[in-house]
């Protein structure tokens, strides 16, 4: 009996240790944002935006289209089923809400009970990635960018293959690569064309100083934000690619 003791303990670190593997780690990486429109009652739609931190701690913003109301936000601790494919964000303040994930970059909405929603709605958030959309900036160095500034706001495009990145100044392209390692950000010294800008020249200096001053980026209520020394440097909007 002795010395089946220590059998029957190994047998429980390993049954528990299954059971953990159970709360394991998503197959894409944290942090992640996802985001989309899914339905309102009463209103046109809710834009919907859920970051899963590495800390196990998650943020769900929803804000309400076309209604003059502050956002709702959730806060609290998250975990991820690899057995049903299913994310579960806890609060302190009413049950669970469960998403399945249908591919590593799409979250669809369940029921209360974990459960499909029976419904021809858009229910699903995709996951935010720097590639995912064309970004058109809105802010610099949390000065608001006006439409008299540069007639076409300055825009970035990242493509995954290769890490190369274009845009527009407002003015002039420019093209190069960047480097990404999770939430960090670099880009290379970019090429850019040498029109004369009658317009917009100021707004141009300072957005390329701004990126070649970046270190970092995240994703903000569906919204791209650039930091440099721990600083905000720009913030983008985002539009479809094409």
């Amino acid at each position: 009996m002795r010395r089946a003791l220590p059998v029957i303990l190994a047998g429980f670190v390993l049954i528990c240790a299954v059971r953990a593997g159970a709360a394991s780690a998503p197959p894409f990486a944290l942090p992640a944002t996802f985001a989309g429109t899914t339905p309102c009652a009463d209103c046109p739609g809710t834009r919907t935006t859920l970051t899963l931190g590495a800390d196990g701690k998650y943020v769900l913003d929803l804000h309400y289209l076309l209604r003059d109301v502050p956002d709702v936000v959730y806060k609290g601790s998250w975990s991820f089923d690899s057995a049903t494919s299913r994310v579960e964000l806890k609060s302190p303040y009413g049950a669970p809400q469960y998403f399945a994930l249908t591919n590593p970059r799409t979250l669809r909405i369940l029921d209360r009970s974990g459960n499909e929603i029976k419904t021809t709605a858009n229910e699903n958030l995709s996951l935010m990635t720097l590639e995912s959309n064309t970004w058109v900036l809105t802010e610099l160095r949390g000065q608001h960018l006006s439409k008299s500034a540069t007639p076409p706001a300055p825009t970035l495009t990242f493509d995954e293959t290769g890490h190369h990145v274009s845009g527009s100044t407002g003015c002039n392209r420019l093209a190069g690569t960047y480097t990404q390692t999770g939430s960090s950000l670099k880009f290379s010294p970019l090429a850019m064309t040498s029109m004369a800008c009658t317009e917009g020249a100021t707004v141009e200096s300072a957005f390329t100083k701004a990126l070649g001053q970046v270190q970092s980026f995240n994703f903000e209520h569906g919204v791209l934000n650039l930091y440099g020394g721990g600083f905000p440097l720009a913030r983008f909007k985002a539009t479809p690619k094409g």
